[in-house]
Order: C-alpha cells, then sequence, then structure tokens
C-alpha cells in the first residue's frame, strides 16, 4: 500500500491542528475527532483497492522493430473494479532508449478499458528487453494507491528498415517509384520483349508495322519493343571505422544497410539480380546476385549478427 501527496497534506493539517489544541482545548478535541474520521476513510479506501484484484494490462507491440523508424507500442488496460478509478501507468521501456518519462495517468471507468499508446524509434540494431507494466490504482478519495505489476516481460529483435521497405513496396505496386526518382530506362529493341503499340513516326522500323492495328486506326501503328535487361546489382558497403560515426543517433553503418536493403529490393522487383558485398580492412560477406528475395533475406540475416558484420 502507497500513501498518496492528498494523504500527507491531510496528516500535516491533522499534526498542525492538534498542536494548537494544546493551546486551545477545543480545537484539540476537534483534531481528535476528526483523526478518528481520516483513519476510517484510510481504512475505507484501502478496502475498496484491496478486495479483489481489480486491474489487468497487456502490451502490444511487435515481434520486431524497424531500425531508425517510429514503432508503436500499446498498452491494454481493463478493470474489474465496479467504480472509478485514477491510475498511474509506467512501462519498463528498454534501457537502451533511456527513457524514464513513459508515464501516464489515466483513469478507468467502472469495469471499463483503455488503451495508451506511445512510439519507439530505435537506433541500433539487436535484441531489446521490456519489463513489467506497473500501475498504480486509487479511487476517488486518494488517500492510498494500489500498486500492480501486470504484463509479460518480452524481448523485441530490431532489425534494418523493413518499414521503409514496405513503403517502396506499395510505392512499386503502384507504380509510383518515378515520383522517388526511380526511372525505367527504355532502350528500344527488335526481337525482345513487347512493350507498347504507337504511331508510326519517320524513322520507325517498317518491318516493325502492325497491320492490323493499322487498319483498326486507318493509320500506320508499329510495334514498340524493349531489350530485356537483367543487370547483376552489387550493394558495397564498408563495416570500417568511420562507419561507425553516428549522425541524429544513428550510425552510418545503420544507413548504409537501410538504403541498401531498400536499393536491392527495388532491384529484384524490377528483375533485376541483387548481391552484397561487406568490407573492413578485407572482404567480409558475400552474398551472389539473385532475384530470390527469399533466399537473399536469409543471407542478409544472417550476415548481420555476426560479429563486426551488419
Amino acid at each position: 500500500m502507497y500513501l498518496t501527496r492528498r494523504f500527507y497534506l491531510l496528516f500535516t493539517c491533522l499534526t498542525l491542528l492538534t498542536g494548537l489544541g494544546y493551546a486551545y482545548p477545543l480545537l484539540f478535541a476537534v483534531a481528535r475527532i476528526l483523526l478518528a474520521v481520516f483513519v476510517v476513510v484510510i481504512v475505507v479506501d484501502a478496502a475498496l483497492l484491496y478486495h479483489q484484484r481489480g486491474l489487468k494490462a497487456e502490451r502490444k507491440c511487435a515481434d520486431r522493430f524497424s531500425n531508425g523508424d517510429e514503432n508503436r507500442v500499446r498498452i491494454r488496460l481493463e478493470s474489474n473494479y465496479p467504480f472509478k478509478v485514477w491510475l498511474t501507468i509506467i512501462d519498463e521501456a528498454p534501457e537502451i532508449f533511456q527513457q524514464r518519462d513513459i508515464n501516464y495517468r489515466s483513469y478507468l471507468k467502472a469495469k471499463g478499458s483503455r488503451t495508451i499508446s506511445y512510439v519507439l524509434v530505435p537506433v541500433q540494431r539487436g535484441v531489446y528487453s521490456f519489463g513489467k507494466i506497473r500501475c498504480f490504482a486509487r479511487t476517488a478519495i486518494g488517500l492510498v494507491e494500489r500498486r500492480y505489476t501486470l504484463g509479460e516481460a518480452k524481448d523485441v529483435k530490431v532489425y534494418p528498415s523493413y518499414m521503409m521497405l514496405n513503403r517502396y513496396e506499395l510505392l512499386a505496386m503502384s507504380n509510383n517509384l518515378t515520383e522517388m526518382g526511380i526511372k525505367r530506362i527504355r532502350r528500344v529493341g527488335n526481337n525482345t520483349e513487347f512493350e507498347q503499340i504507337k504511331e508510326y513516326v519517320k524513322g520507325d522500323d517498317y518491318r516493325m508495322i502492325n497491320w492490323k492495328a493499322s487498319a483498326r486506326r486507318h493509320q500506320l501503328m508499329v510495334n514498340v519493343y524493349r531489350d530485356e535487361r537483367s543487370q547483376q546489382i552489387f550493394s558495397v558497403i564498408d563495416k570500417g571505422r568511420v562507419m561507425q560515426q553516428s549522425f541524429r543517433g544513428m550510425t552510418l553503418l545503420d544507413y548504409s544497410i537501410n538504403a541498401a536493403l531498400v536499393l536491392s529490393y527495388v532491384a529484384m522487383h524490377r528483375e533485376d539480380k541483387a548481391g552484397l558485398i561487406t568490407f573492413a580492412d578485407n572482404m567480409d560477406t558475400f552474398i551472389a546476385p539473385s532475384r530470390q528475395s527469399g533466399r537473399w533475406n536469409g543471407s542478409w540475416r544472417r550476415s548481420i549478427h555476426r560479429k563486426r558484420s551488419l
């Protein structure tokens, strides 16, 4: 049982009143009555809080966090008390965040529930450990508090920025990559993949005339082809000491990893082959170019958990 500030303020007032009672006997009698009432109210307040286990809490977050991005954490609170309670919620976030301000004040109505959410932005890869959820509940009387230790400890792995990867995936699916400066360069070919039918202009190869389309449009139309290109694209990352320097809380190496991940994914989406090379004093990691994202991702994850590796 924890005593609140309201308790100490009232207790201080009663103490002063009792002290004045030695000079004024009438005040001493009043102080004795008020002290008896004060004790009864404390007992009632404590009984309301402790007669049952009235709170439940659960932390909901992803099993993995995206490095350098905002990752949302939610705390679901439920009350079994038949009356309104006021709460102070403290979540034991991983020590690496050095955050001690994840402290919320809220309330729950009788048999009510509420969800509180906040955002964490990791700047290092690794495993982050959450602790318990500490809740302090008090009634409308507010003289004592009951502490609850709720939820479960949880380890969360922090990976390179997969949220950025998802954003680029949506852009690629909607063909909006040009908005980010990523464009497909078309090379005119003669005997490869069909691209479109367009109007004939002077200089076009007459052998590419599409006679059926020309008959329908009553003008010459030609087929346009493009060369099918499957390039091998390597992301080369330096893991030396210079790359350990920090910029806005995250190392240059982590920025490089995030950029390489996105560029490689875009390359594979465009039917090219993506590979990875990392080096420090010597070449450390080599992942052969491939279009198979599953195999490439598996190799990537193994490489990022090596000592002095990605």
